[in-house]
């Protein structure tokens, strides 16, 4: 599951400290008013935990309100750490969060602790360009 086995004091693989992350979520919380069902807004990405989904830190996604998912779909999720977009997996009894970043651990929540909120639709990421001139 990717914990930190303290009997050995060794990590696995993708484990990234539970503390700084809280840490970090903490900082970083954001507040969501609960819209009806099909309504649409943006979020801003904040963190690096969906890089290998192609989501940037910084860019800005259009969101569809929803309380459904299919399996292996990535969702605007409510959980103890805050509001997160991760890949969603449930059996009913658990459920599992993926991140698509290999330094991030998969949570596994029970359901009461996970809120659905929504599903991204589209991405939005601006660039910004400089001439040789612009740059120190």
């Amino acid at each position: 599951m990717g914990l930190l086995d303290s009997s050995t004091n060794r990590e696995s693989s993708n484990v990234c400290s539970l503390v700084n992350w809280r840490r970090t979520a903490a900082q970083h919380r954001q507040e969501l008013s609960i819209l009806p069902a099909g309504s649409s807004f943006q979020v801003q990405i904040l963190g690096d935990a969906l890089t290998g989904a192609a989501i940037q830190h910084g860019d800005l996604i259009d969101c569809e309100r929803t309380d459904t998912l299919e399996q292996g779909q990535i969702g605007l999720l409510r959980t103890p750490y805050g509001l997160m977009l991760r890949r969603y997996y449930s059996d009913g009894e658990v459920i599992r969060l993926e991140s698509a970043s290999p330094e991030y651990v998969t949570l596994y929540l029970p359901p009461s602790d996970v809120e659905i909120i929504a599903r991204p639709l589209r991405l939005e990421r601006w660039f910004v360009s400089f001439d040789e001139s612009e740059v120190a």
